[in-house]
């Protein structure tokens, strides 16, 4: 069972992708407001949040009109959320 479990938390879509969902904003809405292609952007963001760069965030917010500090906190709560239910289901 830990094995299908490692699997899946390796293979699961990091909490950006959830919170891009949740805002209603696509990646080619990021891509095409920073001037970069859709390529680019899923690359980033298929990255563990620590490889993430500051600038990737603001990538993010300018996408979302939010300040870069409420993207960052509202990812991070994701993603600690997403930690959270994977370690329970441990």
């Amino acid at each position: 069972m830990r094995g299908i479990i490692e699997m899946n938390v390796e293979n699961r879509k990091n909490a950006i992708w959830y919170y891009l969902a949740r805002e209603g904003v696509r990646p080619s809405k990021v891509a095409r407001v920073n001037g970069v292609t859709r390529q680019t952007i899923n690359l980033k963001f298929k990255r563990d949040l620590d490889g993430l760069s500051l600038a990737s965030y603001k990538q993010i917010a300018k996408a979302v009109e939010k300040p870069v500090g409420v993207v960052i906190d509202e990812i991070l709560g994701i993603e600690q959320r997403f930690n959270e239910a994977y370690e329970e289901a441990e």
